[in-house]
């Protein structure tokens, strides 16, 4: 009977820990199932993007007067940069909040009223996705057009659209993300300084459509917007119709091509003036293409040479006569698009103490020489010509003709000069007498040697170079290809330029028909023509501020998408603008 008993209270105190495991145990039992319902493994991936179902205002409604804009989706979704994505037309100055709450975005613009009887239009582009796989939403399942809601604030909404597409002026390609803008013409506003009444961003082809715009005549401008402020800024690239176009017909603006290139119309500075040892250092912020330096109220005669560094920014120049006063300089330089700077500037060199000037003298005398290399300007080989280039590291006051020769052939006997004092029209010097630059006509089957003596040139500095010897060879013209075309134009001014596949300036022709491009190595090519308006043998780009557009550049892209192997040639190529 005890044992029964005792039995008995060993099943119920069993019951009860039971029970009270069980009390416990339950709630996190649960908590793990509902778990595991929000968050299921496995099964397909989602790939729709979620769908604008309803919203307040509707798309394309009117007559709407409230701050706060309602989108219900078709799933939860979440924004992704939305206040950057967001492209409201035309722009409200003081912007606006958002918030979301499952499937629905609420947007408030912080402006105090919408303008009256005007549309407005909302270009989500990638702002809004689903919270699962980031599809980006879209307008309905039908069309499957980008998400954006458009609607007026008057009676009637405006309708018409603009497309086309921006592509690099000097490249051809699709521009992505550039700022296409629109000004109306009656308008003072500027590009520089004014937001533009309508505008857009290129995709990723380069194309862009502004739509619920009202009827009449705008600016149109593309702009590729560095710093993210909707307006101009030197240098950005920036495209432009300079006649402006009529929206009015929504059928002659669907196919825009705007062309964009960056713009430099700001002159060189003179950015410090300072010496260094025996010379004078003249530093510019940018590079310089043209150079003309006069001392002022000074009767001496040559008192100064001059060369720039290899980016040419930096002028160095030297005292010819040993002067130590005060010497007053008129500076006029040009960059390589033509902007000039006309100034003035005092300058004085540093005078070296007689025992270190004397120190310096001997060093110069038994260590320096002018240094002297020589290039071929045609690349690896000769072509039909010698177009040679000897560049040295200082001005070069003299040359002793007699001591520049050649041989030819493997001839170890016989030599010819390679210049002659009369024959002015074979060479040239450049503006600092730091390059010469040769053009002969020389028959040869293989190879030249030049020949070069001691003391052949003299510095501004009294150095003189080393004795030294240089072969170069004939380009065989089995070993390259061909490019040849036609021009078919009434213009009377255009080049043709050859690019490579990294739109690299290869050579070019002016004012040629009938053109032809040799000894062309294999690779991929291409031909640009730009139409030289102003005949300056250059291509200028545009001025928006003056409305000046840039000068026409065309593509002739090549048969077999360009590319060339070794003895093969492209014929015929026409070119017709």
């Amino acid at each position: 009977m005890q044992k029964l008993v005792h039995y008995v209270l060993l099943g119920q105190q069993w019951l009860f820990k039971s029970v009270l495991i069980a009390f416990f145990l339950s709630p996190l039992l649960v908590l793990n199932n509902c778990a595991n319902r929000m968050a299921p493994t496995g099964g397909a991936k989602d790939s729709l993007a979620p769908y604008l179902k309803e919203s307040i205002p509707r798309n394309q409604g009117i007559n709407h007067t409230g701050k706060t804009l309602v989108l219900k989706f078709n799933e939860w979704i979440r924004e992704k940069e939305l206040l950057k994505q967001l492209i409201i037309t035309p722009p409200i100055q003081q912007g606006f909040s958002f918030k979301i709450i499952r499937d629905r975005l609420e947007i408030t613009i912080l402006d105090s009223a919408w303008r009256t009887n005007t549309t407005y239009n909302l270009n989500f582009r990638k702002g809004i996705e689903d919270i699962t796989e980031g599809n980006v939403a879209i307008l309905d399942t039908l069309k499957r057009e980008p998400l954006r809601l458009a609607f007026s604030t008057g009676n009637t909404i405006d309708t018409l659209q603009v497309r086309g597409k921006v592509l690099s002026l000097l490249t051809n390609e699709a521009v992505k993300d550039a700022v296409v803008s629109l000004y109306r013409l009656d308008d003072t506003l500027r590009i520089d300084r004014d937001k533009p009444y309508y505008y857009t961003l290129t995709d990723e082809k380069g194309e862009f459509k502004i739509e619920n715009i009202r009827a009449g005549k705008y600016q149109i401008y593309a702009l590729a917007d560095k710093d993210n402020n909707s307006l101009y800024r030197e240098p950005e690239a920036i495209g432009f119709i300079n006649s402006g176009i009529s929206v009015g017909d929504t059928a002659q603006n669907n196919d825009l091509i705007l062309q964009i290139a960056s713009e430099d119309h700001t002159r060189p500075k003179l950015a410090r003036a300072r010496p260094l040892d025996a010379e004078y250092l003249l530093e510019f912020s940018e590079g310089l293409n043209a150079i003309n330096i006069e001392v002022q109220d000074n009767p001496q005669k040559d008192l100064l040479a001059y060369n720039l560094d290899e980016k040419g920014k930096i002028l160095k120049l030297f005292n010819l006569q040993s002067v130590y006063d005060s010497l007053s300089l008129r500076i006029n330089v040009k960059d390589s698009l033509g902007n000039a700077l006309d100034t003035t500037a005092k300058i004085a060199f540093k005078k070296i103490e007689e025992k270190e000037n004397r120190r310096r003298k001997e060093t110069e005398n038994t260590g320096k020489v002018l240094d002297v290399k020589m290039e071929l300007r045609t690349g690896t080989g000769i072509e039909k010509q010698l177009e040679l280039d000897f560049i040295f590291d200082k001005p070069v006051k003299s040359l002793d003709f007699q001591k520049i020769n050649y041989r030819l052939d493997k001839d170890t006997i016989n030599q010819s000069p390679l210049l002659e004092a009369k024959d002015t029209a074979s060479y040239r010097w450049d503006a600092t007498r730091s390059r010469l630059s040769v053009t002969k006509k020389i028959n040869l089957k293989s190879e030249i040697l030049i020949l070069l003596d001691s003391a052949a040139f003299v510095s501004v500095k009294g150095e003189t170079n080393r004795k030294n010897q240089q072969s170069f060879k004939l380009k065989d013209v089995a070993n390259f290809a061909t490019i040849s075309g036609r021009v078919n134009t009434k213009e009377p001014a255009y080049i043709i330029q050859l690019l490579n596949d990294k739109f690299a300036l290869i050579a070019e022709r002016r004012n040629t028909p009938n053109f032809e491009f040799l000894y062309l190595p294999a690779g991929t090519y291409q031909i640009r023509v730009i139409i030289d308006k102003n005949n300056n043998g250059r291509w200028d780009s545009s001025n928006t501020l003056k409305n000046i557009p840039a000068e026409p550049v065309y593509f002739r892209f090549l048969q077999n998408n360009g590319k060339l192997k070794e003895r093969w040639d492209i014929e015929g190529t026409l070119v017709e603008f």
